[in-house]
């Protein structure tokens, strides 16, 4: 039988909310709490996720590629009200309903950003990084404020060396951390091994109870995660990103939502990029074939206008 250990139910169905409460599975203490084991599980290394849903009326996410903090799926209560508000965006205009709406924060890491990690001891940029950090803890605050869900990224080496690009792989020639010196121990904590400290983010966006973190090999949040399905469990269409970089897991992020049909919006003033220059293009590119390009204060705007009895939270 499919080891349980491995896997994070969550609930998506309404009538089984009080039944969840009581034995909802949690990571405590970095230990998965388990619920039992539905007995209509088929025995087989590889779950059909289809077979299980209709039985268990559980979503089944692999607990290797969503993060320590997170927690049952959350019901997002918003009236039930088409709630479509008007959004000031490039290259136009666009509505969206803030219940199918989600924020993406991409890699807001201390490998990139802070004293310490992987770009500050190589010589690289940080301020693209920093600069980002109190717009988007402000679109956190609204994204609260609305019931908006929030979900992290974080872009990691794997733990286990085994599973880590070597020279026959383009990864590793493309990704300078890979090909980092770890025998000094400041570098190894800093290059953003899953488990240490350059892997996390930043304390200033420090993931809250209800709020979800998708671990990722790669630049685009869909690759090798559970990212889509956790989009589709919440009844996502209206992607809103921020993070960094622009150019790389900013903008990969961005094509692959418009590849899936959700819609992606980025917030360009809660968005860095190393160089100006490829932040520009990446926002050119985003305008002109893959989604929208807005701010926050547009979009703080339209939530204001478009939520009743809205309260600000800035």
């Amino acid at each position: 039988m499919a080891n349980p250990d491995q896997f994070l139910w969550m609930s998506h169905s309404k009538p089984l909310q009080n039944e969840v409460e009581s034995t909802k599975s949690l990571y405590k203490g970095g230990a998965l709490v388990r619920l039992r084991v539905q007995s209509a599980v088929r025995e087989s290394d590889q779950c059909s996720l289809n077979a299980l849903i209709p039985i268990a009326q559980y979503v089944l996410i692999d607990a290797s590629k969503v993060s320590r903090y997170a927690v049952p799926i959350q019901q997002h209560h918003l009236p039930e009200a088409n709630m479509k508000t008007n959004l000031r965006a490039e290259p136009e205009s666009i509505s969206f309903d803030p219940s199918k709406s989600a924020l993406c924060v991409i890699d807001m890491q201390n490998y990139d950003i802070k004293p310490g990690g992987f770009f500050d001891l190589t010589g690289v940029d940080t301020e693209h990084g920093k600069r980002v950090i109190e717009p988007i803890k402000k679109a956190i605050a609204y994204s609260k404020a609305a019931s908006i869900p929030i979900i992290y990224t974080r872009m990691v080496i794997a733990a286990d060396p085994l599973m880590r690009p070597g020279e026959d792989s383009p990864w590793y020639w493309k990704g300078a951390a890979y090909r980092a010196d770890i025998s000094d121990p400041a570098m190894e904590r800093a290059i953003g091994i899953d488990g240490t400290w350059g892997a996390e983010i930043v304390d200033e966006l420090a993931p809250q109870e209800g709020d979800y973190i998708v671990t990722k090999p790669l630049y685009s949040a869909f690759q090798r995660t559970d990212f889509d399905l956790i989009l589709k469990r919440l009844g996502v269409r209206h992607l809103f990103i921020t993070g960094i970089g622009t150019p790389t897991c900013v903008e990969a992020t961005a094509r692959d939502a418009y590849f899936q049909e959700y819609f992606p919006v980025l917030l360009e003033d809660c968005c860095g990029g190393i160089i100006p220059e490829t932040h520009g293009q990446a926002l050119v590119a985003i305008k002109r074939r893959y989604g929208w390009v807005s701010d926050l204060e547009s979009w703080a705007s339209s939530l204001s206008e478009g939520i009743p009895d809205f309260r600000s939270p800035v």
